[in-house]
């Protein structure tokens, strides 16, 4: 599966048939928060609830938030849905493999949030990308009553925040390379958007000192063909 720009001034995710990749936004999205190896856990957690606040509005999407988790998202638990049909998101949007289970609140939380260190071992996650802060993406599932047309919609996502580079950033939602930015970036991606080619997009590829935490005219076009006006899924 690859990025279709469909709209402009942002890129969205098509299946085979056309449809959009996007959560069902008639169904609310739990999510869980691991900001334990983060700098200022509490701070990182404020930002991080602020961030989702900031998608929610953009988007008509809701989220409810579970509380902290200890997992950290891998390949594997992004893969463990069980359902009929699958497709993870590509490089840059989440990719999956194997199956596992998710503790704690995680269980019932569709979308986990984490500072983590990129690896395969305890509190690491092997969905960093090459030189990647921070990363984002998505798992859908597919259901048919008759094995030919199929309806999709992600069912699971996460935001992998390299803890060793976190500090980086600065706390907050303020202009330049900040906290802010780089979460709603990663969460951009977790709820089905992909890059743009405009600076002025929380979308562009690369948070810097131009950068500011708000969205730009192609996020919100985008925000708003996964949201709640795109109507229910199914």
């Amino acid at each position: 599966m690859l990025p279709a720009r469909v709209g402009l001034g942002y890129t969205l995710f098509t299946n085979d048939d056309g449809t959009i990749v996007r959560w069902n936004p008639c169904v609310p999205i739990h999510y869980a928060v691991d900001t334990s190896a983060a700098a200022d856990p509490a701070g990182a957690l404020a930002d991080v609830r602020a961030a989702v606040a900031k998608v929610a509005s953009a988007s008509g999407l809701r989220f409810v938030y579970d509380g902290p988790t200890t997992l950290v998202p891998t390949k594997a638990w992004l893969d463990a849905g069980g359902a009929a049909s699958s497709s993870p998101g590509p490089a840059g949007a989440g990719p999956s493999s194997g199956a596992g289970a998710a503790p704690g609140a995680a269980s019932r939380s569709a979308l986990v949030i984490a500072w983590a260190r990129p690896g395969a071992g305890p509190g690491e996650s092997d969905l960093f990308g090459a030189d990647a802060d921070g990363e984002g993406g998505w798992w859908e599932a597919g259901t048919s009553t008759d094995g030919v047309r199929w309806t999709w919609q992600i069912e699971r996502a996460f935001v992998v925040i390299d803890a060793a580079a976190a500090p980086l950033y600065t706390a907050g939602f303020g202009d330049g390379e900040s906290r802010g930015a780089l979460l709603m970036h990663e969460l951009g991606h977790a709820v089905g958007l992909g890059h743009t080619d405009d600076r002025d997009d929380v979308m562009f590829p690369v948070v810097s000192a131009a950068s500011r935490a708000s969205w730009g005219s192609g996020d919100l076009a985008g925000l708003a063909r996964v949201g709640a006006s795109a109507g229910c899924v199914g």
